[in-house]
């Protein structure tokens, strides 16, 4: 807003020392403001170039400074050495504070590669929506959906598409409305300044595109393409039917405005939510006093992640290290985990989600598996069991392929059904460094069958990567992928996928994607009144999740357990299962916890 408003005021006024310091002191706080500055700065030149060939150009065509190219020349060279300063400031800074080694482990730079895509992906599920077509596509829809008043559709510019009629509602209005927002530039005086809103967007999301895909609120950059939109449709209805119009439809406007804040903050704020937040702000309340000072070990947890800046504040003044690992095991002096032990004397006994043990006590636990009772349910897809009113999902950690057909040249991806989560290098005399490891630096190995039960390893140029290309020779022949991996435990372990489907040749159809998976979870009560206004319509609580969100640390060798918590009141039944977006259910089965227990 303030480098926008030096704009304004530099092309309606000429002052160019207030449009460099507004420009300049943005870029104290980041980068961001060169999303406006590069389309400025472009198009002032391209006007001035053009007014420099026009011959003898009246005084009244002139809309801007004469010398508009070369003010703007200045103002880009003048704000990218200034935004390198504070870099360079700011690396130093780092390079100093962390007593690094080489520039390379200053975690800027790190995430400055991953955002311009030199680095490792910020999240591996994200690599097939960086490819240019998918990406487009879904920039689209954040452009059309920003458009749409949240109160008529319920669809947000930072939601994925979760019906086809959903994408192609936003990707049409977004073609639409951009297209007319590129013609009504065309009426308006100050085309420099409306065209560098409608252009911020795309100039910070197209080189930025590992950012953006995985961060949906920089879907914000594109606000230029309403506000130009919106600014047209109130300049016709002023030209046409007066100022009192005008106000009427900013009345309308503020209203639907409202409405939709209220409407999202309320689809986005749960009862769910609220709790787990207020659970968690507690629990580390009461973990505090203990452990300042202190190295403690936290694991890759679903209750930490939702709130994970909030943990790192209770935490300070501690050494963290997340994620599970030998090493962590033997530095620490307490580990905090979801896993509740009874047996074994935990320090913060009243907390809900997260608990504190001593280091030692907590190496000697038994796995959840083997004091959570009798399973609920054991079947090919895993084992349920129920313990302190929470569900346990146990099943085999496995490397899973698209269940789509993999096509000649089209990159297949394979991916493990567990997350690893994020290790820490600690170094004596420094700051914890935490560093992802991604399924892309695991060794795959790729492999072929013709029938599906004798496999031969791929060439060995084409494998090490959880991407293989399929080419002609794999036409007819099925494909899966092993990898290697530690465990929990520290000990090395091997996932194994599924076969899957004959490799079809090139002008078969699209490359594979990826489906969704979620666990279901359907929890019926004793009690009807005990459910919301929408449990009691559907007739059951939906505490549906994906198994990665909610997986916690399992000391079994090889397998990958992930936990919900459960509501209060007494519940009669469980429905489990399985579902794949796009393809319905894999499967499913119901246990009336009422009759087990009557049985006791």
């Amino acid at each position: 807003l303030l480098a926008f408003h030096g704009m304004v005021v530099y092309m309606q006024e000429g002052r160019f020392r207030q449009l460099l310091v507004k420009s300049c002191l943005p870029l104290l706080i980041g980068w961001h403001v060169f999303s406006l500055l590069l389309p400025f700065v472009l198009l002032g030149l391209a006007t001035g170039l053009f007014r420099m060939r026009r011959e003898a150009a009246p005084a009244a065509a002139v809309a801007a400074p004469a010398n508009i190219h070369k003010r703007c020349l200045l103002l880009g060279s003048s704000t990218l050495l200034f935004g390198l300063a504070v870099l360079g400031a700011n690396f130093g800074n780092e390079y100093m504070a962390l007593n690094a080694e080489a520039a390379t482990d200053l975690p800027s730079l790190q995430s400055m590669l991953r955002r311009l895509g030199l680095g490792d992906p910020v999240n591996e599920h994200w690599a097939e929506l960086v490819a240019w077509q998918p990406y487009l596509a879904w920039q689209l829809f954040r452009v059309g959906s920003m458009f749409i008043p949240y109160c008529l559709t319920g669809i947000a510019e930072w939601m994925v598409p979760s019906g086809y009629w959903q994408a192609a509602l936003g990707g049409g209005v977004g073609a639409g409305l951009l297209l007319a927002c590129l013609a009504g530039l065309a009426s308006l005086r100050w085309k420099t300044l409306w065209a560098t809103l409608a252009l911020s967007g795309p100039c910070w999301s197209l080189p930025m595109r590992h950012q953006v895909v995985a961060h949906p609120f920089e879907s914000i950059f594109y606000v230029g393409l309403p506000l130009l939109f919106f600014s047209l449709l109130l300049l016709l209805a002023h030209r046409r039917f007066g100022r009192r119009v005008v106000v009427g439809l900013a009345v309308i406007a503020l209203s639907v405005f409202v409405l939709s804040g209220v409407q999202m903050a309320r689809r986005n704020n749960d009862a769910e939510t609220a709790e787990l937040h207020r659970n968690l702000l507690a629990d580390l309340q009461r973990m505090r006093s203990s452990i300042v000072g202190k190295v403690v070990i936290v694991p890759p947890s679903w209750a930490v992640v939702p709130t994970f800046n909030t943990a790192i504040f209770y935490l300070a003044g501690s050494t963290i290290l997340f994620g599970y690992d030998s090493a962590g095991l033997t530095r620490a002096d307490f580990v905090i985990t979801p896993e509740r032990d009874d047996d074994t004397p935990m320090l913060t006994p009243e907390n809900r989600l997260l608990f504190l043990y001593a280091r030692e006590a907590h190496r000697k636990r038994k796995p959840i598996a083997t004091r959570a009772g009798g399973a609920l349910l054991r079947n090919e897809h895993g084992t349920v069991y129920r313990h302190d009113n929470a569900l346990y999902y146990e099943r085999p950690v496995s490397a899973r392929i698209s269940r789509r057909a993999p096509v000649v040249g089209d990159p297949f991806r394979a991916r493990l059904n567990v997350l690893l989560g994020e290790h820490v290098l600690p170094k004596p005399g420094r700051l914890c460094r935490i560093t992802h490891v991604p399924e892309s630096a695991l060794p795959w190995q790729w492999q072929a069958s013709r029938d599906g039960q004798h496999w031969v390893d791929i060439a060995r140029r084409s494998t090490c990567s959880r991407e293989y290309a399929p080419t002609a020779a794999d036409v007819g022949f099925r494909l899966r992928a092993q990898v290697e991996y530690l465990n929990s435990s520290g000990e090395r372990a091997k996932a194994v996928s599924g076969p899957s489907l004959p490799v079809l040749a090139r002008d078969a159809g699209p490359g594979p994607r990826f489906p969704q998976s979620r666990i279901l979870l359907h929890v019926i009560p004793a009690d009807a009144g005990d459910l919301g206004e929408d449990g009691r319509r559907r007739g059951f609580d939906r505490l549906d999740f994906k198994f990665n969100q909610h997986a916690i640390p399992h000391l079994a060798s090889g397998m990958a357990m992930a936990m919900r918590q459960l509501p209060e009141y007494p519940i009669a039944a469980i429905r489990v299962g399985e579902t794949i977006s796009g393809e319905g259910v894999l499967w499913s089965a119901e246990i009336q916890l009422r009759d087990l227990e009557a049985s006791k």
